[in-house]
């Protein structure tokens, strides 16, 4: 794409992670980035980065730039791409990260066949161990998907999967982190509960997580095998597992993957509807 002039719509959780990583493309222009958030207050941290503007509207934000990033809410979105439609250039590439909305339902709202990317980040982004999965539009050329792809490889790693897997990715790799914080912390209450000081608990469970992630990247062996290995007969592991396997841990975590996506869908066709109380050009941040 060359020199870019970027807008960042939306300076919520990701939106800040996003600005950074925006900042250190080599495309990025100095000084080319402005940011827009209908609440001032999130654009202090973002005025603290050299050469970086804060534009008065959405619509402001936009004009003259190659490079669109929305973080906004999946609710939001329509209102803003209406109100920002005359603006924004027809060559302009946009990149979304609100769960639920196609990149055909970007380009309806518009009213044109616009260059879309869709993208759902995660929140280890925020320590740059993030996992995005990309789908684009037609109209992405291979150099505006490289791109994509080096912004997001800047906050973890990326795959690039067909759009109609895109639900399923939000309900993983996007709501993922919140299951295995639930599962750390009853991990923590069981150790708590069974003699350990809580904060030792703590400890071991964050550790034990690290290192057996670590084990399923670089040793290769799928998780049956590294049950099998860990899980002597007779022993506390299979112990363990058997309780597990009696309050149906398996099927409850598939169903809590199924349910997510079913969420996603759901948040993509409600978002087709008016947002009761949404000024124009307050599109909120996610």
């Amino acid at each position: 794409m060359g020199r870019s002039l970027i807008a960042l719509l939306g300076m919520g959780n990701m939106g800040g992670i996003l600005l950074k990583a925006l900042a250190s493309l080599p495309s990025a222009t100095p000084g080319g980035i402005t940011v827009f958030d209908a609440d001032s207050s999130r654009l202090k941290f973002g005025k603290k980065m050299k050469g970086l503007h804060a534009a008065s509207s959405a619509r402001k934000a936009v004009e003259g730039k190659s490079l669109v990033v929305l973080a906004v809410k999946p609710q939001n979105m329509k209102e803003l791409l209406q109100d920002i439609q005359e603006a924004l250039s027809p060559e302009a590439l946009i990149v979304s990260v609100a769960a639920g909305i196609a990149t055909t339902t970007i380009q309806a709202w518009l009213g044109r066949t616009q260059k879309v990317v869709r993208a759902m980040p995660n929140t280890p982004a925020q320590i740059k161990t993030g996992m995005t999965a990309l789908c684009f539009s037609p109209e992405v050329g291979r150099e505006e998907r490289g791109t994509s792809r080096r912004l997001f490889n800047r906050i973890g790693q990326t795959v690039v999967v067909p759009e109609e897997q895109m639900d399923a990715v939000t309900a993983l790799s996007g709501s993922g982190p919140a299951y295995l914080f639930l599962f750390a912390d009853s991990l923590v209450e069981g150790g708590a509960k069974a003699g350990l000081p809580r904060e030792t608990a703590y400890k071991m469970v964050t550790q034990t997580i690290f290192g057996a992630v670590k084990m399923l990247i670089k040793t290769g062996l799928s998780p049956e095998e590294q049950i099998r290995k860990v899980a002597s007969p007779g022993g506390t592991t299979v112990a363990g597992l058997s309780a597990l396997e009696k309050g149906k841990f398996r099927e409850t975590v598939i169903s809590c993957v199924e349910a997510a996506a079913v969420r996603a869908r759901e948040l993509g066709q409600a978002s087709g509807q008016e947002s009761s109380g949404v000024k124009k050009g307050k599109e909120g941040s996610s």
